[in-house]
C-alpha cells in the first residue's frame, strides 16, 4: 500500500513536468490561428476575434485567455462564457462553424450579423 500510494506521489511531478510544463510553453511562443468567440447571456455570440499567427495563452489560476492584438499592441483578455478553436491548414470557414459563427461576420473583436450592419 505505501509503495502504491509512493509511486503514485512520484509520478504527479512527472506528469506536470511533461505533460503541463512542456505543452504550455509551446503553444504560448508559437503562434497558430484562431477563432476566439465570446458569448453574451443568450448564448449567443457579441465578441468574436479572427487571429492569424498569434499565441494565446491561459490567465493563470483563472478561466481567461489573452493574447497581443497585432495590430494595435493591445492586451486583450477574456473570461467568461468564451469558446476557442485552433484554425487547421486556413479552415477558418470549419472552424466557425464548429463554433457556431459565421467566419464573414466576424470584425475586428465584434461578432456583426447583417441586421446589424
Amino acid at each position: 500500500m505505501k509503495i502504491r500510494i509512493l509511486s503514485t506521489v512520484l509520478l504527479i511531478p512527472c506528469f506536470v513536468l511533461f505533460g503541463y510544463a512542456l505543452a504550455c510553453p509551446l503553444t504560448e511562443q508559437m503562434g497558430a490561428d484562431w477563432i476566439v468567440v465570446q458569448y453574451n447571456r443568450e448564448g449567443a455570440p457579441f465578441c468574436c476575434w479572427k487571429l492569424k499567427d498569434v499565441s494565446v495563452s491561459n490567465k493563470p489560476n483563472s478561466d481567461g485567455i489573452y493574447w497581443k492584438d497585432t495590430l494595435t499592441g493591445n492586451l486583450i483578455h477574456v473570461s467568461g462564457w468564451y469558446n476557442w478553436v485552433q484554425v487547421n491548414n486556413n479552415h477558418w470557414e470549419e472552424a466557425a462553424e464548429s463554433l457556431g459563427v459565421n467566419v464573414d461576420w466576424i470584425t475586428n473583436g465584434r461578432y456583426v450579423t447583417p441586421a446589424k450592419r
